[in-house]
């Protein structure tokens, strides 16, 4: 037998070569049994060479012939109703039968592909039936472990004392598909492989497969030759035959050579399985060649099915007892959340927490950092990013979403979740890797700009391997041949740049939390543009009223101006110094209300108005507010003055003079300088603060109004902006309505804009506002 499997010289040669080794279609069988596949009529078709030494005929006189010659009468009359439709093997193997040759055998057959494949192995002798005592001892063993890792312990020892292996070992795959040996059982003075891991390449991904497919795999001797399938390939299927759930399947010349190293004669394997999915294998090994004839093999297979059964049952246990605090702990953040002004303070734990007494805690002091073991967390939420604990920077995490954007663009992910993030980030995003290890991060914006990130800090570790990988070898003829590694013995690796793996709860919850993120966030999106269109209606109506209701008084309040003045020309004399006093009143409060009226219709015009948007010259705009605030220039012997370019805007040119006019009238009339200058112009992007920056809205040009005035103090600088409110008494620097800035802030904001004031008080006051800039 070969030691070896020889691999074209055109491939790189790695320790996943063995990955395309086809080991479910080797066309040979393990010699200590033969295989026949037969037809639906029950005619053989293909056979194992060895097949005479079990029913006297040689391959050839059994080809094309029926099944049923190879046995006796009456067992060949069994084995054709077997064939029959309808029947499960699965409930009648093994079969025991007579081969025409006297020879006692067990048929194990299943079905395929449009015949049926029959095994056959050596009847096994009274002393192989496994009685039910252990079996059932076994079981009970299995149902009295406490924890996993009796359970563990429990299922070597009993399979062990089942089988009689020399050695059984509990192994496990990691998501790597590495293993580690968890639990051992084994004969004494043979040493241990307790705690030792094995790369992945000791079981590649198509023998994985088929343990998840086969779960128990017989080799009761390393030395055995193999028979091979007479034909070649299968009539039926015009293939090689797929032997995946054969038992006597040969095995991989590579894996024998393994076994060889090894020192190991026989060896068997029942698979472990959760929720279908293979978890790892309980590994049998013997230093001496050793049959299992097949009940105690099903005996073995039915408690690695109980194991497995336990297995998960526990860890579902222990989940569930995970998610119950977890769940909890969220439904705290619900409550919170949906109760929260602002979600971000909920969930980094800064907002009062109302219910804190019914979970027996501090309020105050939960956060979604609580919801499972991390070391720190990220809220990327309403434009602000919040962190707790042991993250990285903010700058760092902004960088993190956008690189996870742009690899999930395509795919959707809405979770995304790493234990090694120095693996995964790209070199420019190395440093995010030494602050954290670990990363799961959930996004409540499709394109992540709004995500909660969860970070594990690095948990460096001692591996201890048991050997090392298989090797590559140049053959004397030059070709290249992959070895079976021949040393097992134990070195060790320190391992770093790892957080601890999440777990499926840690993963159900963060999902859990992005559901409920994103449902109250929907749901206050919902009612902000409710507000907003009710809001919308209200101004638009309240518009109406004020331009009705202003624009009809008007002309009984003229009628009333008009006839105090009358009165005061045509009866003065009669009326006295009181009379005329009193009618002057009048008069003047008529005037004053006259001017609220034009006040109230030009800021209900703007709310009205249909902007019209066109490319406007700041410059332009400027000479005609000019022109309006021409009589009061001339009375305060004031000027204009531009400094710098400005700029040309898109908006409606009309009301951009108005805001100029508005700015600068103001400017002058609260002005105790001489002369009383007003300076125009605009801010460059290179000299803008980073205050300003935040503020300035995208595709924006930032203009400002200075005046050497009378100031604001800090206080009034939000004040001054209020419909008909006035900082000063009603008759002080020339009276007024106090709807100027309140006019200013509409035409700006109705431009998309902002508008906000700075001042030194006594010195004078600056308004900065913004238009869209022209294309």
């Amino acid at each position: 037998m070969e030691a070896s499997t020889h691999i074209a010289t055109d491939v790189d040669v790695t320790v996943t070569n063995c990955d395309r080794e086809p080991i479910h279609i080797p066309g040979t069988v393990q010699a200590h049994g033969a295989l026949l596949v037969v037809d639906r009529a029950g005619a053989v078709v293909q056979v194992s060479a060895n097949v005479g030494i079990f029913i006297g005929r040689e391959s050839q006189d059994v080809l094309n012939q029926p099944c049923s010659a190879c046995f006796v009468d009456a067992d060949g009359v069994r084995l054709m109703r077997a064939l029959g439709d309808g029947q499960d093997w699965s409930e009648l193997n093994p079969l025991p039968l007579v081969t025409h040759s006297g020879v006692r055998v067990n048929v194990i057959g299943h079905r395929q592909e449009g015949g049926t494949v029959l095994e056959l192995e050596p009847s096994e002798d009274a002393i192989w039936y496994p009685e039910p005592q252990p079996v059932q001892r076994a079981i009970r063993a299995l149902n009295r472990a406490a924890t996993v890792e009796a359970l563990q312990d429990a299922i070597v020892t009993e399979v062990k004392r089942l089988t009689g292996f020399d050695r059984v070992m509990l192994y496990r795959f990691d998501r790597d598909w590495n293993g580690a040996v968890v639990a051992e059982a084994a004969r004494e003075g043979i040493g241990s492989f307790l705690g030792l891991r094995f790369p992945a390449s000791d079981i590649p991904a198509q023998a994985r497969t088929l343990y998840a497919k086969n779960t128990l795999r017989l080799i009761p001797t390393v030395e055995a030759e193999t028979a091979a399938l007479v034909p070649e390939r299968n009539p039926l299927t015009r293939e090689r035959l797929d032997q995946s759930a054969c038992v006597l399947r040969s095995v991989s010349p590579i894996h024998i050579q393994y076994l060889k190293n090894m020192g190991v004669a026989a060896s068997m394997s029942i698979s472990v399985l959760d929720e279908g999915r293979l978890w790892g294998l309980i590994a049998c090994h013997h230093y001496a060649p050793r049959y299992v004839p097949y009940r105690l093999r099903a005996a073995s297979d039915l408690l690695g099915q109980v194991f497995s059964m336990q297995f998960a049952l526990r860890r579902k246990q222990f989940a569930t007892s995970v998610a119950a605090d977890a769940r909890q702990h969220l439904t705290r953040l619900v409550e919170r959340t949906v109760e929260a002004e602002h979600i971000t303070s909920v969930l980094c734990g800064m907002a009062e927490d109302k219910h804190g007494d019914e979970y027996g805690e501090e309020p105050g002091r939960f956060s979604a950092l609580d919801l499972f073991d991390a070391d720190g967390i990220a809220v990327c939420l309403e434009d602000e990013v919040c962190l707790l604990g042991q993250t990285p920077s903010s700058e760092h995490v902004y960088a993190l979403l956008d690189w996870i954007a742009d690899r999930n663009h395509e795919a959707g992910r809405t979770l995304v979740q790493t234990d090694s993030l120095r693996d995964v980030l790209p070199a420019r995003l190395a440093p995010i890797a030494k602050d954290c290890a670990g990363m799961l991060a959930v996004s409540v914006a499709d394109d992540w700009t709004s995500a909660v990130v969860w970070f594990r800090k690095e948990e460096p570790q001692t591996v201890t391997w048991g050997g090392q990988q298989k090797q590559a070898h140049v053959e004397e003829d030059g070709t290249l041949t992959l070895h079976p590694r021949a040393s097992f013995e134990a070195w060790q690796e320190q391992v770093t740049g790892q957080a601890t793996a999440w777990s499926d709860a840690d993963v159900e919850m963060a999902g859990e939390l992005r559901r409920v993120l994103v449902r109250v966030i929907l749901q206050r999106a919902e009612e902000l543009a409710r507000l907003n269109a009710d809001l919308t209606r209200s101004n638009a109506e309240l518009d109406a009223f004020a331009y009705i209701a202003s624009h009809d008084l008007k002309e009984p309040l003229r009628g009333i101006t008009n006839y105090a003045q009358f009165l005061i020309e045509d009866y003065a004399d009669e009326l006295g110094d009181d009379g005329q006093a009193k009618l002057l009143t009048i008069a003047r409060l008529g005037q004053r209300l006259d001017t609220f009226i034009d006040s109230l219709l030009e800021y209900s015009r703007v709310g009205r108005h249909e902007f019209t948007a066109e490319e406007v010259p700041i410059e332009r705009a400027l000479e005609e507010s000019k022109e309006l605030v021409h009589a009061r220039l001339s009375e305060k012997r004031g000027r204009v003055d531009v400094v710098g370019d400005l700029p040309v805007v898109l908006g409606d040119a009309g009301r951009i003079v108005d805001v100029f006019a508005n700015l600068i009238s103001n400017g002058l009339k609260y002005n105790e300088s001489e002369p009383p200058i007003i300076e125009v112009g605009s801010v460059p992007v290179a000299r803008l603060s980073e205050n300003q920056l935040e503020r300035l809205p995208e595709n924006h040009v930032l203009l400002f109004v200075r005046d050497n005035g009378i100031g604001i103090r800090p206080r009034h600088f939000e004040a001054v902006f209020g419909i008909f409110r006035r900082l000063h008494g009603r008759d002080q620097y020339g009276g007024g309505s106090g709807a100027g800035l309140t006019i200013v802030r509409r035409i700006v904001e109705r431009h998309g804009g902002v508008v906000w004031v700075t001042s030194d008080f006594g010195e004078g006051s600056t308004f900065f506002f913004s238009f869209p800039v022209a294309p």
